[in-house]
């Protein structure tokens, strides 16, 4: 898609700092004796959701005006430094509070010496320099948890390091989204809180600072960002394959046409724009143009059936990639050529960068003589991703693109993207029953949704081992319920998988399945020899029994159901729910539960759309259940 702009204002955010703090060992040369107030600074970024906030700082922890500050207390530097700040009598507190609660989260009175009221000490025994997505999950949750307990409910404000980007040097990316998604997830679960979460960074930590102030900017949620009300006119360059077929005369036509504003094309791309774009920041669409480029469409499409054939997947996403008016004349006619490697920046690789939100693209368009910009919407093989950076000059072996692990996607090869939203018309999609060939989609789809439905190829050494665990069991223990989303070439793009009774199928998977997997994995790997994720899963292979599960007396079914992004936002997963429920009725099911991430806000919204109602919240599992009579 391609954008034109019309800028009222020259700034789009409004950023606030303040002074200096990491997140576990810290250097006490960093820090100093001058601080500002939250409440007043200048510039700040910031996120509200429902009646609390979410803002980044940068200063020193013990210097801010809050109601409570967090300290991971199995961060000796960091705990030590807070303690000696704050003086004799709460260092005498904290000591007798650790005394009768060693490894439990505490709480101590500040008593006027430091700025804030509490001071909140919790333990991340797990904290490690392999990054655990539910330890820093925890700890959010955990101090919130304690500060909406307070009985006198004068907590209103509390402030967090950036725990794991000191001393363990956990990549920043990652910590910044798992931190800030965990206090997101807390406000959106409880719209009466009013609480303002705060993230201190260091003063000298540029990166943290900034991965933790993208993550704000990007936070797709149910809350107004205060920034300026930019209006913009966006123009979008969507080349389409033309109703008229090329002969071979004629196999280097461009060709270029406006999309009517009442087409279903122009509605996705207006969907797709409008849903990852910052709000505020587009005043007014002013077309939709679909570009042919014949040449670059066919070298796509061969490299296209190699990525399909070597993966057995359908890894292609419709990503954003924004630029100046001249540059996407140039790309319409040359496709992205290895010409424009490096113009976005090289922090993930020199390539040429593609990202699933448009507010991100936006910051590379450029404004023409009437203010308009563009942006490009692009089909792009993402193939197997690996985290880039700056000293990446191609892919490395083994890999296809590079990402941050988030929303961003770079990538090295001139046919790997092609300028289109010719997507799959809803028809070219359809819900089969699985069979056995089946399987290794099905797995390979449950792979690149396993994080929080996220790709979760870079958690795993074993590409099947979490398939091992969510899928095969069903495709094998209750075929009858296994389904499969296909598109028009047969390629697996989700599927819904469900137990008439979880008992029976759970005594099933325990005495049936289980056996299977010790046999294919007989040892159980230590934490160093495999990444985390494996180990778990193979560790539950070994360890798992009945009592292992969750169960629900009046939902006694469930399911499980996973789409790729390119199958996601058409309507199949609410068509498939609705298939997988309709066979449960049919076999006498009165009810129906779910698993999710407790993090996933948007797949919360989509089944509470569906009638599901929440039935438990554990620490990594939030259930879901719904009637079926």
């Amino acid at each position: 898609t391609s954008g034109y702009v019309k800028s009222d204002h020259t700034s789009t955010f409004n950023t606030r700092f303040d002074i200096n703090e990491s997140g576990d060992e810290i250097e006490h040369k960093n820090f100093t004796n001058d601080y500002v107030r939250p409440k007043t600074s200048s510039t700040r970024t910031v996120v509200n959701i429902y009646n609390g906030s979410i803002q980044v700082l940068r200063g020193d922890l013990t210097k801010q005006i809050v109601d409570a500050i967090v300290v991971p207390s199995t961060s000796a530097c960091l705990t030590a430094y807070v303690l000696r700040e704050a003086g004799e009598c709460v260092q005498t507190a904290h000591e007798i509070e650790m005394q009768n609660n060693s490894m439990q989260s505490i709480s101590v009175n500040c008593n006027g010496v430091l700025l804030c009221e509490k001071i909140y000490f919790i333990p991340c025994s797990k904290l490690s320099y392999n990054p655990d997505k539910w330890t820093f999950r925890n700890f959010i949750s955990e101090a919130i948890t304690m500060a909406t307990n307070e009985k006198l409910d004068t907590i209103r404000s509390i402030a967090f390091p950036a725990v794991g980007c000191g001393k363990y040097n956990c990549n920043s990316d990652f910590v910044a989204k798992t931190l800030i998604m965990a206090a997101a997830y807390e406000l959106e679960r409880q719209p009466s809180l009013k609480l303002d979460v705060y993230f201190v960074i260091q003063l000298h930590q540029y990166d943290v600072f900034h991965a933790f102030e993208n993550v704000l900017k990007f936070l797709n949620i149910n809350g107004s960002s205060n920034m300026n009300n930019q209006s913009y006119t966006i123009e979008t360059y969507v080349p389409s394959k033309p109703t008229t077929r090329h002969n071979n005369k004629n196999e280097f036509t461009i060709e270029k046409r406006l999309l009517d504003y009442s087409s279903n094309e122009y509605a996705m791309v207006v969907q797709s724009f409008c849903t990852t774009m910052t709000e505020g920041l587009c005043k007014e669409m002013l077309r939709i143009e679909l570009v042919w480029n014949n040449r670059w469409y066919k070298q796509y499409e061969i490299h296209r059936d190699e990525f399909n054939q070597r993966l057995k997947i359908n890894t292609e996403q419709y990503l954003f990639h924004g630029c100046s008016q001249f540059a996407a004349n140039n790309i319409i006619k040359e496709c992205f050529n290895r010409s424009y490697a490096g113009q976005h920046g090289t922090k993930y690789g020199h390539g040429v960068y593609f990202s699933s939100q448009a507010s991100y693209s936006h910051s590379y368009t450029e404004p023409n003589t009437r203010g308009e910009r563009c942006m490009f919407l692009a089909r792009v093989l993402v193939g197997n991703a690996t985290i880039g950076t700056k000293y990446t000059k191609i892919c490395p072996r083994g890999f296809d693109t590079t990402t941050d692990g988030s929303y961003i996607y770079v990538i090295y090869h001139d046919a790997q993207a092609f300028v289109t939203n010719n997507q799959p018309p809803l028809e070219s999609f359809t819900i089969q029953q699985c069979t056995a060939e089946d399987e290794d989609g099905a797995i390979a789809v449950c792979l690149k949704t396993g994080d929080s439905g996220n790709d979760a190829s870079l958690l795993f050494n074993d590409p099947k081992v979490l398939g091992y665990r969510f899928v095969a069991p069903y495709i094998h223990l209750s075929p009858d319920l296994a389904f499969v989303l296909k598109d028009s070439e047969g390629n697996v793009c989700g599927y819904v998988l469900a137990a008439l009774d979880s008992v029976s199928f759970y005594t099933q998977y325990v005495n049936e399945w289980l056996p299977k997997m010790k046999q294919l994995y007989p040892n159980i790997p230590s934490e160093n020899e495999r990444l985390k994720e494996d180990w778990e899963i193979i560790y539950g292979f070994h360890n798992d029994n009945l009592q292992s599960f969750k169960l629900f007396d009046d939902y006694p079914s469930h399911l499980h159901i996973d789409l790729l992004p390119i199958a996601q936002r058409k309507g199949y997963g609410t068509k498939m729910i609705h298939r997988i429920e309709n066979e449960l009725q049919r076999r006498g099911s009165t009810g129906v539960h779910l698993g999710m991430a407790p993090n996933n806000t948007r797949a919360l919204h989509f089944y509470t759309k569906l009638g599901f109602t929440i039935l438990a919240n554990g620490q990594d599992t939030m259930w879901l259940g719904k009637k079926l009579v």
